[in-house]
């Protein structure tokens, strides 16, 4: 919490105290001028000063100069409170006669808290969103370049000659076509992360069946995953079908990422399995692999934005960077989470929950 460091008064002594001090000073003041002329009378020293008068007048300096330096301090508060715009407590120091000073005090004191708190929490939020912005676009234009690079280079080789190279035309176009898919990619899940993280993709909650939607996801993926001989099969310990509530398409998405990785860094003749359970109320969906794993140290970020466990291999098999970003921001969008469990060279296993349709 930002502080005050410039406070002239110690940190026990506020705003009541002083002024009860001030005016005590003042009658004391008082009250000595009062000493000296009994003194002056004792010493027969002719003075015309009534003394019945100045008890009346000790009485009188205290409630008049603590009322003048209340009405005082109650303006600057004033004036504070319009500085930091907390109407509710410019009200209670508009209406201060209806509140007991030390109550006053403490309100003003603990606004201003609140006020430098929530200060102090924006610009720690300023700091952290430049921060994102000044990496976010840095990972941007490093995951853009090298398919732009790529694709400048192969069409500069077709122009100056390449193309009429029956051996080189064809090789270098298909090329050219795979980084501009990737270059789509990329362009398509920042489209999908940026609306996630800002709110305007909604969930659409509908009851479907997970396993009809995993096997429309391995009917899609099945050419991918027969290149490299993965089986991929749907699991579950129950007969009956697993309704689930959650945005169809949304969740198709996902579990179409994971799967996409689990195929792409799967080992050949492996295995890429979505295993469901009924978990009271809820059901589990995993997505697991035999794959090639994620090191221990990379597990608390492997959600994060373009983080790759190996960038040079990663980027040569394609990809925005953004896949399981855009997974994690889905499954919270469903008011869920998602964790990972992996060990290097044995696989990895992802694993989140959707809300029962038929719960209840």
């Amino acid at each position: 919490m930002v502080t005050n460091s410039n406070s002239e008064f110690s940190p026990g002594t506020n705003l009541n105290q002083l002024s009860l001090l001030t005016a005590l000073a003042i009658a004391m003041l008082t009250f000595l001028i009062l000493l000296l002329l009994i003194a002056l009378h004792i010493l027969k020293i002719d003075t015309s000063v009534p003394f019945l008068l100045f008890p009346v007048q000790l009485i009188i300096s205290f409630v008049l100069m603590r009322w003048a330096l209340l009405q005082y301090v109650r303006r600057r508060l004033k004036a504070l409170y319009k500085l930091i715009n907390t109407g509710g407590g410019l009200n209670n120091i508009e209406n201060g006669k209806d509140m007991d000073s030390t109550a006053l005090f403490d309100l003003a004191e603990k606004d201003v808290e609140n006020w430098l708190r929530k200060k102090n929490d924006e610009q720690v939020a300023m700091i952290e969103m430049e921060n994102y912005r000044r990496e976010y676009i840095g990972n941007v234009s490093h995951e853009l370049k090298t398919p732009i690079f790529n694709l400048q280079g192969f069409i500069q080789t077709l122009i100056h000659g390449g193309i009429h190279d029956n051996e080189v035309n064809m090789r270098f176009l298909n090329k050219a076509l795979s980084n501009a898919e990737r270059l789509q990619t990329i362009v398509e899940d920042l489209e999908a992360i940026s609306k996630l993280e800002s709110g305007q993709h909604g969930a659409e909650m509908i009851p479907f069946d997970i396993r009809t939607l995993s096997q429309e996801i391995f009917e899609d993926l099945s050419t991918r995953a027969d290149e490299k001989n993965i089986k991929l099969t749907y699991k579950s310990d129950e007969t009956h079908p697993m309704i689930v509530l959650g945005d169809r398409d949304q969740i198709r998405l996902a579990i179409t990422n994971l799967v996409q990785n689990a195929i792409k860094y799967g080992r050949e003749s492996g295995f890429v399995k979505i295993r469901t359970y009924d978990a009271d109320g809820r059901i589990l969906i995993e997505v697991a692999d035999n794959g090639i794993g994620i090191p221990e140290e990379s597990l608390p970020k492997v959600f994060e934005r373009f983080y790759r466990v190996d960038k040079g291999r990663s980027r040569d098999m394609g990809g925005s960077g953004l896949g399981l970003s855009i997974v994690r921001h889905i499954i919270e969008n469903h008011g869920q989470t998602i964790s990972v469990r992996s060990k290097v060279g044995e696989g990895s296993v992802f694993s989140f929950t959707l809300e029962s349709a038929t719960n209840g």
